[in-house]
């Protein structure tokens, strides 16, 4: 969970997520069948992905982290999104925008 509470607060402060350091632990499966590994990302819950090989099933667990994470990151997007407070704007007749200079020269006489 502490994943998902660092992209939100990447989110909400407007710095865009970085590069995470994630930790992976690998199974060599010997059943009755080939062997073959399983890879899970303790980070994230529920990504876990296998292969032939310790490589095959690391390169396998990367593309499903880079998928939880963009999962991950539009969740928090929407969550953004939808607790943020929209003005109240009963009672408003007009709307104008207006333009102002960032460094305004004042003449005095």
């Amino acid at each position: 969970m502490t994943l998902q509470i660092d992209l939100a607060h990447s989110l909400s402060s407007g710095v865009p997520p970085g590069e995470f350091e994630l930790n992976l632990v690998y199974r060599q499966i010997d059943d009755d069948g080939p062997t073959y590994f399983v890879a899970e990302c303790l980070e994230i819950p529920g990504c876990i992905s296998e292969g032939n090989t310790k490589e095959e099933a690391k390169k396998n667990i990367e593309e499903a982290m880079r998928l939880c994470v963009a999962v991950m990151l539009e969740d928090c997007m929407k969550r953004a999104i939808a607790a943020r407070r929209l003005p109240d704007l009963r009672g408003v007749s007009s709307q104008q925008r207006l333009s102002v200079s960032a460094s305004p020269c004042l003449e005095f006489a």
